[in-house]
């Protein structure tokens, strides 16, 4: 075969696991989203009738979630009180609006939460770094882990238990409920579409956490990131996830998936529905950010992880 051959033929086989990635995250949309009309409207009853149910408890974590427009006004309580009926709770449960009005007179679905131990907190528009950051600088110096969680999601039951569980194994590690396992080609980072979904819980430099279902990040990382301070407003704007990985690489911190496949939940069904995905993941807005921070010192020490 000849070289041509060669890099056409690795051309379509990552063609193929890109398009085969698509349809499992398209696959897990619908399934999702047929199914979640009947949780919301229990969360909602529940939002309603359980007004003297605290939304927090006693595990030391921060519980860190922010949201925007329709979603901030009608949906993303579901997200909050789905956390807040779960085995255990979490010690503070935060909210973070940058939006006056709202701060102001926020929905009655969200004062109900307030009433019960939501925290309702103003900050800059940080964009996607807005789930997290608000608090990271808000800390003279972290102690206790943070946990971030979406707006658009309805977290089971055993959510918060299965993580911290995980976390008090491993308390030095990101812990996350979905990864991917980072692929390289000698010292080349292949495209984020190709990427695999992460089937180990074993801790990795090369297991890169997605957010959306959750990610613990540990004490000392978060330092790390309060010492960065706004340098991603410059260097990674757009991409949290990057920022936050590229961080847990520098420090040394490994990436551990809870269970040895990913968990995707159900999403909460809004018809006005956007997103980061397919700007970043299908427009290759992942691979121009990954490309543009990560030095060949850190592809070295990806190149180099052995799971452990």
């Amino acid at each position: 075969m000849t070289p041509d051959q060669t890099r056409s033929r690795e051309e379509q086989d990552e063609r193929r696991i890109e398009w085969k990635n698509v349809a499992r995250w398209a696959g897990g949309f619908v399934r999702h989203r047929w199914t979640s009309t009947g949780h919301e409207i229990r969360l909602g009853v529940r939002n309603v009738l359980d007004r003297d149910e605290p939304a927090v408890g006693d595990v030391p974590v921060v519980v860190s979630m922010t949201s925007y427009g329709k979603r901030l006004r009608r949906t993303c309580y579901l997200a909050l009180e789905s956390i807040a009926r779960g085995s255990v709770r979490p010690q503070r449960l935060i909210l973070w609006v940058d939006e006056p009005d709202v701060l102001a007179d926020p929905p009655a679905v969200l004062r109900r939460l307030q009433a019960r131990g939501v925290e309702i907190l103003p900050c800059q528009n940080f964009g996607p770094h807005k789930k997290y950051y608000p608090y990271v600088e808000s800390v003279e110096h972290h102690e206790i882990p943070i946990l971030t969680a979406d707006d658009d999601v309805v977290y089971p039951y055993r959510w918060l238990e299965e993580i911290w569980a995980t976390h008090t194994a491993h308390p030095d590690d990101v812990v996350a409920m979905r990864a991917h396992r980072i692929r390289l080609q000698g010292t080349v980072l292949l495209p984020y579409l190709t990427w695999h979904p992460v089937r180990s819980t074993l801790g990795s430099h090369r297991h890169f956490a997605t957010g959306v279902s959750g990610v613990l990040h540990p004490p000392a990382m978060l330092n790390a990131l309060k010492e960065s301070g706004r340098a991603f407003e410059q260097r990674c704007p757009r991409q949290d996830d990057i920022w936050l990985h590229w961080h847990s690489l520098r420090t040394g911190t490994l990436v551990r998936q809870v269970h040895n496949r990913p968990r995707d939940f159900r999403e909460i069904s809004r018809p006005w529905q956007t997103g980061l995905f397919q700007d970043n993941g299908f427009g290759g807005a992942n691979d121009k950010q990954i490309n543009a921070l990560y030095t060949a010192e850190d592809i070295d020490t990806l190149a180099a992880d052995v799971p452990r």
